[in-house]
C-alpha cells in the first residue's frame, strides 16, 4: 500500500509579502520514498511493485528491492510512500568558481550543492564535532551515524568529507567491520565522493565474505563512470546471491562497456525475477545492435519455462525491433493464459502491421476473459479493423461481463471512429450495414 506525504516549503524573504503571489515560480518534485528495515530509506521514481519486489528508478540507474527487505506501517503493509516536495524557484545561482591552481576539485555531497566546499564550523544541525586524526574523526562520525535515529544518520554522515584527508580509502577499508545501516550511509559518502584513491580498495572488497559489502561495492564501483572496472565486476554475476548480482548488472549498466553484454545477456532467463528484470535494462543499453538483442531475447525465452517468460515478453517492444513480432506472435497460442496476454499486450505496444493476421485469428478462438480484455487493447492501440467482428462477438455472447463490453467498446470506439457504448446490439446492427464488403 502506498502512502501520500506532501513536504509543503515556502521561503520567507525579509520585505516579501506574507504569502506568496500567484505568479510565484512553484516547483513542485514527485518521487516515492521506501523504507528498508534498517532504518534507512531509498527516493526515486516506482517503476513496478509486486508481491515480491519493488522497482525504483534512479538518477544512476534502477534498483530493485525485495519485499521482505522493506519496513511495514501499524497495518502491517509495506512502508512505500509518496511524497512531494513543493518549493518556490530561487534564482540561478552562479558558477563556482575552478579550483586554485594546484588545488583539489570540492566533491558534492547529498544535501549540498557541491558547487562550494562546506563552511566552517559545525554542520547545521549536528551538535557533536569529532577530534583528532583523520581515522579518529572517521571513526567518531561512524559511531554517531550507527546510535542516531534514520532521519539524523543522514545529517551526521554528510560530516564524512569533513573528516580531512584520506578520509574516503579509510572509510573504504572499514566497510566489512560496519553494520548494515552505517555501511549504507559511508556507501553514499563514497559515491558521492568517487575518490580515486579508495577504488583499488573497493576492487579488493569485491571478494567479501559479506553479500551486503560485495553489492555496494559494486553500485559504488559503477559510479567511477570507467569503463575498464566492468572486467573486475563480471566475475560477481555468478554470485550466488540475488540483490549482488542485481547491483553488478546495475553498475555494468551505467559503465556501458559493450564488452559486458555477453556476460550480461545470460542473466535474462535468471530465476530470479529482480535479476531478470536488470539484466533486461543493461541489455538494452549495452548494445544497439538490434540482431543482438532480439537473439539475446529469442535465447533467454527458450531458456526459460512457464509464467517466468511473461518479463522478457513484456520488455522485447522497447527493443524497439519491429521484426520481433516474429518472436511474440506464437505466444498467443501458450496454454498459460498470462502468457497469452503478455504477448498480446506486447504485440500492440510493438505495432507491427504484420502481426495483424495473427492476433484476429487467435481473437476468434480467445475464450478466456482476461486473455479477451488485452487482446482488444492490441487491435485498439493497432485499430485493427479486421477485429471488430471478434470484438462484437464477444459483447454479444450470454455470459459477457460488463467489463468486456467495456473494453469491447472502446476499442472498437478507436477502430471504427464512431460509439454506441457498450449496448451489442447496436454496435451489431451498425456493423450489419456497414461492414466492408
Amino acid at each position: 500500500m502506498i502512502q501520500t506525504s506532501s513536504m509543503w516549503v515556502s521561503i520567507l524573504l525579509l520585505g516579501a509579502p506574507a504569502f506568496p503571489q500567484a505568479q510565484a515560480d512553484w516547483k513542485e518534485v514527485r518521487f516515492h520514498r521506501v523504507h528498508l528495515m534498517n532504518g534507512n530509506f531509498i527516493d526515486g521514481q516506482l517503476v513496478t511493485q509486486t508481491p515480491k519486489l519493488v522497482t525504483l528508478e534512479l538518477k544512476v540507474g534502477s534498483i530493485s528491492i525485495r519485499m521482505d527487505q522493506i519496513a511495514r506501517d501499524k497495518q502491517g503493509e509495506p512502508r512505500i510512500e509518496f511524497v512531494k516536495v513543493r518549493t518556490v524557484g530561487e534564482p540561478p545561482k552562479p558558477a563556482p568558481k575552478p579550483p586554485e591552481p594546484g588545488g583539489k576539485p570540492v566533491l558534492p555531497f547529498p544535501g549540498g550543492t557541491g558547487a562550494t566546499p562546506p563552511p566552517p564550523g559545525p554542520t547545521p544541525g549536528v551538535t557533536f564535532q569529532p577530534t583528532g586524526t583523520t581515522k579518529e574523526k572517521v571513526d567518531q562520525i561512524l559511531e554517531e551515524v550507527r546510535k542516531a535515529d534514520s532521519e539524523r544518520k543522514w545529517t551526521v554522515a554528510r560530516m564524512l568529507p569533513e573528516a580531512g584527508p584520506g578520509w574516503a580509502p579509510y572509510l573504504t577499508s572499514i566497510l566489512e567491520k560496519m553494520e548494515d545501516a552505517t555501511r549504507s550511509m559511508a556507501l553514499s559518502a563514497l559515491t558521492t565522493a568517487k575518490d580515486p584513491e579508495a577504488k583499488p580498495l573497493a576492487l579488493k572488497l569485491l571478494e567479501s565474505k559479506i553479500p551486503g559489502v560485495r553489492s555496494g561495492v559494486a553500485r559504488l564501483l559503477g559510479e567511477y563512470e570507467d569503463p575498464g572496472i566492468a572486467g573486475s565486476l563480471h566475475p560477481l554475476l555468478k554470485d550466488p546471491d540475488a540483490v549482488v548480482k542485481s547491483a553488478v548488472l546495475s553498475a555494468l549498466q551505467g559503465l556501458k562497456n559493450p564488452d559486458s553484454f555477453a556476460f550480461v545477456s545470460p542473466l535474462m532467463s535468471d530465476s530470479e525475477a529482480s535479476v531478470r528484470d536488470q539484466a533486461i535494462r543493461a541489455v538494452l543499453v549495452l548494445t544497439e545492435d538490434k540482431d543482438k538483442i532480439l537473439a539475446a531475447f529469442r535465447d533467454g525465452l527458450d531458456r526459460l519455462q512457464g509464467d517466468a517468460r511473461q518479463d522478457l515478453i513484456q520488455a522485447l517492444p522497447r527493443a524497439g525491433v519491429k521484426e520481433s513480432w516474429q518472436t511474440l506472435a506464437p505466444y498467443l497460442r501458450e496454454d498459460s493464459a498470462a502468457i497469452r496476454s503478455a504477448a498480446a499486450q506486447a504485440l500492440g505496444q510493438l505495432g507491427a502491421p504484420e502481426s495483424v493476421d495473427t492476433l484476429v485469428e487467435r481473437m476468434e478462438g480467445e475464450r478466456e476473459g482476461t486473455v479477451r480484455v488485452y487482446m482488444a487493447g492490441a487491435a485498439r492501440a493497432m485499430k485493427v479493423m479486421k477485429a471488430v467482428d471478434p470484438l462484437i462477438t464477444w459483447m454479444t455472447e450470454p455470459g459477457a461481463t460488463i467489463n468486456i463490453k467495456a473494453v469491447c467498446s472502446r476499442a472498437l470506439k478507436e477502430i471504427t471512429g464512431v460509439t454506441f457504448g457498450p449496448d451489442p446490439e447496436a454496435w451489431s446492427k451498425w456493423w450489419a450495414q456497414n461492414k466492408p464488403k
